[in-house]
């Protein structure tokens, strides 16, 4: 994981246009298996507003969030909607 991390390209914006939410869904995937778990949170919070955001990535970045909400022992976010 670590590898993957320091391969993955740093100026490509983690979330935006063109496909993008994909990739910013795996970052935040990625940074929260190393243990950043903030910096996953940031990522996550900026998909709620990018247009390309399936259903599908959107069920995934709920998921990571609740995981993260779990092990922080924080209320599960998706019942706070």
């Amino acid at each position: 994981m670590l590898a993957d991390l320091a391969h993955y390209p740093p100026r490509e914006p983690a979330v935006g246009r063109n496909g993008s939410s994909r990739r910013g869904v795996y970052y935040a995937a990625l940074l929260l298996s190393v243990g950043q778990a903030a910096k996953a949170e940031t990522i996550l919070s900026n998909l709620t507003g990018a247009a390309d955001v399936s259903p599908r990535l959107n069920w995934l970045s709920t998921a990571l969030r609740q995981l993260i909400a779990a092990v922080r022992r924080d209320p599960n976010p998706r019942k706070s909607r």
